[in-house]
């Protein structure tokens, strides 16, 4: 990756880590558990989960990309709830950034 393409990564993850971030204050008025494709999840996943989603696909909109699966979204997710939660944001923050470079090309 080029100093250009690293940079524009770093921007993007710090972004979505920010947007992320903020939304993570939603926790405890979504505690209560909603049913998902998954079982029964707590609230705030659901949200913190769809708010990157809607990122990612407003980035691809911009580049006249289509929107990302959700199953995309959930694997990126799982990649980074396996990493441990102490840097769970920042780690979903760059499996999305990298998820829309690699999907704008």
């Amino acid at each position: 990756m080029n100093s250009t393409a690293h940079l524009k990564r770093l921007a993007l993850s710090e972004k979505f880590r920010k947007a992320l971030s903020d939304a993570t204050t939603e926790r405890e008025r979504r505690r209560a558990h909603v049913r998902t494709v998954l079982g029964d999840e707590p609230g705030w996943v659901v949200y913190e989960r769809g708010v990157m989603e809607e990122l990612v696909n407003k980035e691809l909109a911009a580049k006249g990309v289509g929107p990302v699966d959700h199953n995309e979204i959930l694997s990126i997710e799982a990649q980074a709830a396996g990493a441990g939660q102490a840097d769970f944001v920042k780690r979903f923050a760059t499996n999305a950034a990298d998820l829309v470079i690699a999907k704008i090309g």
